[in-house]
């Protein structure tokens, strides 16, 4: 199922991404949004609150669903489909 918003994953982050248009079951153009800290903002996973609007300067790029039920980009990086956009850094603990 195709949902509005893909969600890259990486070995510390999560950045949205939104679905700008979809070419096939197995091919989606998505876009980065733009994700600016809440006033809410804490460091802590539960805690992190962002603005997150369309980027509308970005460009679009394709990404694939490979034959292991992962989306990827070119670059291989990893995506995961949703129903809303999720922006997640891992922030250093204070010493």
């Amino acid at each position: 199922m195709i949902r509005r918003y893909a969600n890259r994953f990486s070995d510390t982050n999560i950045d949205p991404c939104e679905i700008m248009r979809i070419e096939s079951d197995t091919l989606l153009h998505v876009r980065e949004m733009l994700s600016l800290r809440n006033p809410e903002f804490r460091p802590h996973r539960s805690q992190q609150v962002w603005d997150i609007t369309p980027d509308p300067k970005r460009p679009a790029f394709p990404i694939r669903l490979h034959r292991d039920g992962v989306w990827r980009d070119t670059e291989g990086r990893s995506y995961a489909l949703d129903d809303r956009p999720v922006k997640f850094v891992l922030l250093p603990v204070p010493a």
